[in-house]
């Protein structure tokens, strides 16, 4: 008999932390890695507090590029302590697109 940490049952999340694309040493591009998640019902989570640079120049730039692609379904953050994020936030300035975008995901955010 075989037994599960979780139930077999229930709605789920899917989720893949890593992937690997022809930005580094994988295959397919990252268009295509998208297309081929997509396709298998995967949706898309910005993390707010990459748009600020917490994450370091390289994270803020990739997601800013992807906000103005399209790419994000939902927008979200992982935030633990306020005292550490927010003088980011005090800071974070946005530009008028940007919010546009970011007002379509947080309506999305409104479905989950």
């Amino acid at each position: 008999m075989r037994k599960y940490l979780i139930s077999e049952k229930g709605s789920f999340y899917k989720a893949n932390l890593h992937c690997h694309t022809t930005v580094s040493d994988g295959c397919l591009t990252p268009e295509e890695v998208k297309a081929a998640y997509k396709e298998k019902g995967y949706e898309f989570q910005l993390n707010l507090m990459s748009l600020s640079g917490y994450y370091g120049r390289r994270p803020q730039a990739v997601s800013e590029a992807l906000l103005k692609k399209g790419w994000y379904d939902y927008v979200g953050s992982d935030l633990h302590h306020l005292r550490r994020y927010a003088p980011m936030l005090e800071s974070l300035k946005l530009k008028r697109e940007q919010l546009d975008a970011l007002s379509v995901l947080l309506d999305n955010n409104h479905t989950i």
